[in-house]
Parts: C-alpha cells; sequence; structure tokens
C-alpha cells in the first residue's frame, strides 16, 4: 500500500518511477460476489430490522420476485399501520419511502440480498435461500419443549414412586432407578 519511488538525477539521464497509488475500490475491498454466502452475522444484520424482513417477504411473494421500491413502501406503510393500502396517508407513505430509499435497500443490495437500482427505483429478489429456516413463516409451531418437559416429568415420576417404595415398583433396586433417571436425561440431551 505504500508508495515507493526511485528519483533519478533528471539532468544526467534519470528517471522518476512511481507505483500507482491505489484506486479507490482497492481500499473498499473486493465487490461480494452475488453466489457468496453471507456469514451468519450478516444474516442476522439483515433480518433483525422488520422492514428489511418485510422486504424480502414481499418479493419472495411476486411471481418474478421484483416491485418497485413505490409499491413496496406502500405495502410496508399499510402493514405498520394496520390499514389497507388505499388508506395509507401521504406521510405514513413518505417515512417508509424515506427509509427504503436511503437505509434499508442500499444495505441489502450491499449484502447480495436484492439488486436495488436506484436511480429506476426497482427492487429485484436475488437467491436468499440461506434466510429461508429464518423466514419460514408458514410453518407449523412445534412444541418440542413441552413434550420434552412431559417426559422428563414422567420419567421423575415412575423414579420417584419405585424409590418411594409404593406399589410394585418398589421391587427395582435404586441403583437401577437412578440408570433409568440418567438413561432419560442422557436420551433427552442427545435428542435435544
Amino acid at each position: 500500500m505504500s508508495s515507493s519511488a526511485s528519483v533519478g538525477d533528471e539532468s544526467k539521464g534519470g528517471s522518476i518511477e512511481t507505483d500507482t497509488a491505489p484506486s479507490i475500490n482497492d481500499l473498499l475491498g473486493p465487490e461480494r460476489d452475488a453466489q457468496t454466502d453471507l456469514e451468519i452475522g450478516e444474516v442476522f444484520e439483515i433480518l433483525k430490522n422488520d422492514r428489511r424482513r418485510m422486504v424480502i417477504e414481499y418479493l419472495k411473494n411476486q411471481e418474478d420476485g421484483c416491485a418497485t421500491l413505490d409499491v413496496v413502501a406502500e405495502h410496508i406503510a399499510a402493514i405498520e399501520n394496520g390499514v389497507d393500502v388505499s388508506q395509507i396517508s401521504s406521510s405514513q407513505r413518505k417515512r417508509v419511502y424515506i427509509g427504503l430509499y436511503q437505509c434499508h435497500l442500499p444495505k441489502m443490495d450491499e449484502y447480495g440480498v436484492v439488486d436495488y437500482e436506484k436511480s429506476r427505483g426497482t427492487i429485484e429478489l436475488k437467491d436468499i435461500s440461506q434466510f429461508d429456516r429464518y423466514l419460514d413463516t408458514d410453518a407449523e409451531p412445534t412444541n418440542d419443549g413441552q413434550a420434552e418437559l412431559a417426559i422428563a416429568v414422567g420419567v421423575s415420576g415412575i423414579v420417584l414412586v419405585g424409590l418411594s417404595g409404593i406399589g410394585p415398583l418398589t421391587a427395582v433396586p435404586s441403583i437401577a432407578w437412578t440408570l433409568v433417571a440418567l438413561s432419560a436425561l442422557l436420551g433427552l440431551g442427545i435428542y435435544r
């Protein structure tokens, strides 16, 4: 990055040689390849904002993955204000438009999530398959935590009854109950 110069005596036929200074593009680093997966922190940086998530969801629902900034801003303003697109005010639309125009879409373009043509006001969604697991809103909620809790409570109850000397479970030695409890906890840990 340093510029070196070899200066000769010009009056004796010497010459001045200099290395060229790095361009601004060299200083900014290489452009992000559209096919390069983002780091996990970059994925969460994009997804941590509601408006950026709404942009991605809206574009995913478009047949060609494209829209104009005006349309996306109106859609998001309607969601944020809980009204139909036809009912949003110009100030509501403008507030969202400015945020998308100045901040969110340039950031999404920088990370390679969208192709944002600022001069034309067009937005095109790029391959965001790495976001799918975080954006899967159609998935059924799972009760894995509740099932695990029920299993743990059930095993604990059986072990406590066996150790307390109540009923036919008293025939099993205490060491066996300890092994059952530990095996159940280990099994839940591995499953988790």
